[in-house]
């Protein structure tokens, strides 16, 4: 399950990216306002990526605000752009509300920076997750695992979501446990499908203009097995 949102870059943020002065930037921070992706920091870098780490994006997470952060690295990708490190950082006491919001803007935020430009992504909810450390071991983490290809990467993230929507799915409530976003009766009707096994895909749109969850789209999808049987 996926979901997405109207939430696009403010002009300030665009005007920054479309610049050359971000590159010089080693840290930048990035946060939801007024339904608009904004600017709120750039520290520059001064020595090494690691000797920056802790003293620049440690000092950007704050307790019960989550943001976007991009780290830049010292390697570049094939057209000799520098590379970076995409950290979502949503704090456990962040309302369900944001949560939600950050969580189905993160791929959004993405493209507009440029994915060719991202080498390691993650989601951390503790600042130490964010520190060079957390940072560390998340790459040795991801580095452990088999090589997958980009459709696999996807139904990975699909299972995850499915696993998680199910968990807290209620057949009696048209609203989802613990959020206080109301859901319009379509979404309702396929999530039952979803939860019984109908579908294996619901893409759902937040609103957040009448404050809703709304069904974006509903289907059968191949799974990871099924792609690398070649079916």
């Amino acid at each position: 399950m996926s979901c997405q949102t109207g939430i696009s870059a403010s002009p300030r943020l665009a005007a920054y990216l479309a610049g050359a002065s971000h590159r010089g930037d080693r840290c930048i921070k990035i946060i939801i306002q007024d339904e608009e992706l904004d600017l709120e920091q750039a520290r520059v870098r001064v020595s090494d990526y690691e000797s920056d780490w802790d003293r620049n994006v440690l000092v950007c997470v704050e307790e019960g605000s989550p943001c976007y952060i991009l780290y830049q690295l010292d390697e570049t990708n094939p057209e000799g752009e520098a590379l970076y490190v995409f950290m979502t950082y949503i704090p456990n006491d962040t309302s369900v509300k944001n949560k939600m919001l950050f969580a189905a803007t993160r791929a959004t935020m993405k493209r507009i920076f440029g994915d060719n430009r991202i080498k390691t992504e993650y989601l951390g909810t503790l600042p130490e997750e964010l520190s060079l450390q957390g940072y560390r071991n998340t790459v040795l983490s991801q580095d452990a695992k088999a090589p997958m290809t980009e459709a696999e990467k996807e139904l990975e993230q699909v299972s995850k979501d499915e696993a998680m929507m199910r968990s807290q799915m209620s057949t009696n409530s048209a609203t989802l446990p613990g959020l206080t976003l109301p859901a319009t009766q379509e979404l309702v009707t396929n999530l039952e499908k979803f939860k019984k096994g109908f579908v294996n895909y619901v893409q759902v749109k937040l609103d957040t203009e009448k404050e809703e969850l709304k069904l974006w789209d509903c289907s059968n999808i191949k799974r990871v097995g099924a792609i690398r049987e070649g079916t």
